[in-house]
């Protein structure tokens, strides 16, 4: 299916007008698709209001969401981004959605990736962590954390031909980039289960 909206919150104006002014025309046409609702703010004020009117809404009169990105240059697993705010986001989330969230490097520091699989499956059925290869980051190796309480991301088909159909070229990711992510290296996969 295609995207029906997208709903993007982004803490300060100057990061947007810096996006139009630097950033290909492709990036661009985001903020013009009429699919498109920009929120300047505080991402986690915006989802604990959305999440009060949700609840108070009836079923299947709800919007959910079925894919949630949070690119955050904060831990994705503390101060404002805790545990209570990944149970008041899952309210907002449809039932096969996934959240996907930056975390760190975990050659750097596993003890502050680690904690965030633990942590977020007391909240989603799965969890996973994905590692992929970041040149400008300082190691070079970056993890995100994957989750969801319906979708196993490790097993979930994956439609590549239609993948293949829509044409988007891309540098660095593609099908076996995309299984490989999930294997860690065992330093890491160490940590995760001694967390468990």
């Amino acid at each position: 299916p295609e995207v029906a909206s997208v709903t993007m919150c982004e803490i300060d104006q100057m990061v947007i007008d810096t996006s139009r002014t630097w950033f290909s025309s492709a990036v661009n046409k985001g903020f013009t698709d009429p699919r498109m609702t920009v929120i300047v703010g505080d991402a986690t004020a915006w989802v604990k209001n959305e999440s009060a009117k949700v609840l108070s809404q009836a079923p299947g009169q709800q919007q959910l969401y079925d894919l949630v990105i949070i690119d955050t240059t904060d831990w994705s697993l503390g101060g404002e981004w805790s545990l209570d705010f990944y149970v008041t986001l899952s309210s907002l989330m449809s039932s096969h959605s996934l959240t996907v969230a930056n975390l760190d490097t975990p050659l750097l520091s596993s003890k502050a990736v680690t904690p965030a699989v633990g942590g977020l499956q007391t909240v989603f059925d799965h969890v996973h962590l994905l590692m992929i290869f970041q040149p400008e980051f300082v190691t070079g190796g970056y993890c995100f954390v994957i989750a969801s309480s319906a979708v196993d991301a490790r097993t979930a088909q994956i439609g590549w031909k239609e993948w293949e159909a829509k044409q988007i070229k891309t540098h660095y990711y593609n099908e076996d980039v995309h299984e490989a992510a999930f294997a860690l290296p065992q330093f890491l996969q160490d940590a995760i289960d001694e967390g468990k």
